[in-house]
This record gives structure tokens, sequence and C-alpha cells, in this order.
């Protein structure tokens, strides 16, 4: 990963988890942005590879492609913690190296790298897979359902409070109610917010760009948060005209129960729900407060 040197946590047993730091994808001088992971494995043992957008907001997709020996072997279009499975061809316990697994990125987001190795036959003791960066025996606090990756909290609260929530929020607030500060991660729990509240953001406009060839605007408010330079939210057409830098713009969203899986109850903002299910950004109209 050249100047993103991964993070490895031991999962037990021959599972692997890997992580890089984020990567500004298609921003500056990134045009066109591709992040190489390299890995040398085990026959029938299983790369997952997907990819996390750093945002709150935003409908993005990833592209992730598997070489070995400069050979493209399998490639898919994934979005947000979405993985898919590369079974290693091979004899069991059987080394096979020159594996590279690349990472794009279509829009300019910030997204974050990932795989999970996961080893198929008990491992003999010298068959140990090699990524970039060190081994640490911590566990993560990820359920896989349906090829999707759910984070948890490592203290959530939210399936225990009820739907009263009312208080007006920054973008940053919102942010971090699903950010978590132990594992430096955003999830998809809330740590107070229940599901089926309304969520009130009322916050200050520091940048404002159209998108002339895809129509969308790009609207950037204040983030205290290392990992993003800036929250962003999208919206279609030229909302230009109507709003500027410095406008306090005042949204409504609604937090929707997605999945409760071994008593975790895992939420998603009703914005990129809307998103994903048109497969383009909603209108302004659909979520400001008049």
């Amino acid at each position: 990963m050249g100047s993103h040197p991964g993070s490895v946590i031991h999962q037990g047993g021959g599972d692997y988890h890997v992580t890089h730091p984020s990567v500004d994808f298609n921003k500056g001088k990134g045009i066109n942005t591709t992040v190489i992971k390299s890995a040398t494995g085990y026959g029938q043992d299983i790369f997952r590879p997907y990819m996390q957008k750093n945002g709150l907001f935003g409908l993005g997709t990833a592209g992730i492609e598997i070489f070995r020996n400069g050979v493209q072997l399998d490639d898919r279009l994934v979005k947000s913690n979405q993985t898919f499975d590369y079974k290693i061809p091979g004899g069991y316990n059987t080394e096979y190296g020159g594996y590279e697994i690349h990472y794009s990125v279509h829009d300019s987001q910030r997204w974050t790298p990932k795989m999970y190795y996961i080893n198929i036959n008990p491992p003999c003791t010298q068959c140990q897979p090699s990524f970039d960066g060190e081994i640490n025996d911590i566990t993560t606090n990820h359920v896989m359902k349906d090829n999707r990756i759910y984070v948890k909290q490592s203290e959530n609260t939210a399936s225990k409070n009820s739907v009263s929530y009312s208080p007006i929020l920054t973008m940053d607030e919102l942010y971090t109610e699903f950010y978590d500060n132990k594992t430096k991660e955003l999830t998809n729990q809330t740590k107070t917010i229940a599901p089926g509240s309304q969520i009130v953001i009322n916050d200050v406009i520091i940048g404002l760009t159209y998108n002339k060839e895809k129509e969308f605007t790009t609207l950037n408010f204040n983030s205290e948060y290392p990992e993003l330079d800036y929250h962003s939210i999208y919206f279609k057409g030229d909302l230009s005209s109507e709003y500027e830098i410095g406008d306090s713009l005042t949204l409504v969203f609604e937090l929707v129960k997605t999945e409760e899986i071994n008593g975790n109850t895992f939420v998603e903002l009703d914005y990129n729900l809307q998103a994903e299910k048109n497969d383009e950004y909603p209108s302004l109209d659909a979520f400001v407060k008049k």
C-alpha cells in the first residue's frame, strides 16, 4: 500500500482483518486514484475485500479488482461495506503469492480500503498469510449478513432508548452519534438516538460546489474529526442560486432501523436509504426544513 501501511488484526485461528488509513479518491492530484493491496495466501482460503466510505451521507460505488501476477481474476462494483469472496484456487496449505487487490472509487470521496482473510482449513504451523503492517491480536466489532458488513459501537445504548429525540444537532454532532471513539470507525449504530427518531440538523454551509456533468450539488459543513476535512451532503440539481457559503441550513432526517442481527440493532438515515434505492442523490426539498 506504499504510503498507507495497514493494520492487521488477528481474529483467531487463521482469520485476519486488514484495514488501511482512509484515502482521498479522485481529489486534487489524485485523479483516477487506485489503492493496491499486495497479499500472499493459501489454497482454498478466501480474500473478502470491501470498502467503507468515511462520510455519513452520499451515494458511493467502489470498484474492487483482484489480480495475480498481473492477470485480472475478478472484479466487482460494491457499495460501502458490501463484500464479495474470492477463493484462492489450489491445494490446502499451499502458498500462493503475487496477489493484488485494487481499490478505486468513481467519485471524489474519502473511503477506507479493507479486507478479511478467511481460513477454510485449520492452518498448519508455518502457513501464515502475509500482508503489509503489524499483526494485532484484537477483535473487530463487525457483523456480516447478506455480504454486507455492519459495524457495532463498542458501547451501544441506542436500542435501549425511547423514540423521543429532539435536540438540534450540527453535522459534527450527528457524526459523533455514529462514530466509535475507541475503534476510530464509523458504525451502523448510534450512541443515544433510537430508531424511528426524527433528527434535526442546523449548521452553516462552509462550501458549495455544483457538478454540472452529473447535475448535483455538494454542501460542506465544518468537521472537527481528522478522518474528514468537512462533512459533505449531496443533493440533486444546482443549488448555487439558492444558497451560498455562510448560509445556515436546517435539515430533517429519520433514523430507520435496517437490521436486527443477534440482538444488535443497526440503523441508517432515510437520506441514504432513498439515495441507494433510487441510485441517485435525492432532492433537497425532501429534507430541508422550511
